[in-house]
């Protein structure tokens, strides 16, 4: 199947339906958002990106492993008191910076060199 379904609406719609495309091929769903069109494409093992119409960069890879990539910074919105990410590992994260560790400004802890 070839072309384009356009459903203009103003309430809600569910469409649920299995469409096989070809690992070769691209899958593409343009939404519409105000005057922003967003492209959902999939293809082959790439994951799900999103991407905003007239973009060079994707704004949102998901990869097959559940792996989110994104080109700006995370911002989290929860309210105070809400835990903005959760981290099941322990594994050391290089380049992360923290000003605070248990609510102690690390400008606060004396440093102490042990010899």
């Amino acid at each position: 199947m070839t072309g384009s379904l356009f459903i203009k609406t103003t309430s809600e719609i569910d469409l649920y339906n299995t469409i096989s495309v070809p690992s070769s091929r691209y899958a593409v769903l343009r939404l519409k958002s105000g005057d922003n069109y967003w492209d959902v494409t999939t293809k082959g093992t790439d994951g799900l990106l999103l991407k905003k119409q007239g973009a060079s960069d994707v704004q949102l890879k998901l990869d097959t492993s559940g792996n989110v990539s994104i080109p700006g910074y995370f911002k989290s919105t929860v309210a105070t008191g809400t835990a903005p990410i959760r981290v099941s590992s322990t594994t050391l994260c290089t380049n992360l910076n923290a000003d605070m560790v248990d609510g102690v400004n690390v400008k606060d802890i004396e440093h102490t060199l042990y010899i």
